[in-house]
């Protein structure tokens, strides 16, 4: 009796593709998402530094219009026979209002990050449950004189800043003038 094959074919599933159909092994893959992450990095640190410079660019600018202007407002008191000693303070207090703005947005942005943990019911478990319970109140006393610290540094400049202004209206302010 002749012998009979039978071949069978069976559908083939759809599947999938994805990374591992490049054939790769998984370091290479590997390797290749760590460089792509690396290059992304680069970029954005050089665009970091670019800002950066523009913005200090811009700020050495600021600084700048504000000492021209104090010398033209000491040669117009000079014009205007304004004391010697008044032209001398209103220059000073003229060019000292950005490095004072510039001192209390610092003072500003430390205070961001002194901000006390909030409480709540959960909290006090966790820290009644944790072992170094000690350590975080000893942190959150250390984080709390820091934010008073600072929070009083900020109000020292400002008040610094209210005087220069002070400075500048009454050296500046038209006798008689009612506005």
């Amino acid at each position: 009796m002749p012998r009979i094959d039978v071949v069978v074919v069976m559908p083939v599933a759809a599947r999938r593709s994805g990374l591992s159909d490049l054939a790769l092994d998984r370091p290479v893959m590997v390797g290749m998402i760590l460089l792509a992450i690396f290059v992304l990095g680069a970029i954005a640190v050089r665009a970091l530094h670019k800002a950066v410079r523009a913005m200090q660019t811009a700020k050495d600018e600021y600084g700048k219009a504000f000492r021209d202007l104090s010398q033209l407002i000491q040669k117009a008191g000079g014009a205007s026979n304004m004391s010697a000693k008044d032209q001398a303070a209103l220059a000073g207090a003229v060019e000292a209002m950005p490095k004072l703005e510039d001192i209390i947005a610092t003072i500003a942005g430390m205070q961001v990050g002194l901000v006390i943990p909030p409480y709540n019911d959960a909290a006090g478990v966790g820290a009644a449950m944790a072992s170094n319970a000690d350590e975080f109140v000893h942190c959150l006393a250390l984080l709390k004189g820091n934010r008073d610290y600072v929070d009083g540094e900020k109000t020292l400049w400002e008040g610094r800043k209210a005087s220069v202004e002070a400075v500048i209206a009454g050296v500046t302010a038209v006798p008689g003038a009612d506005w």
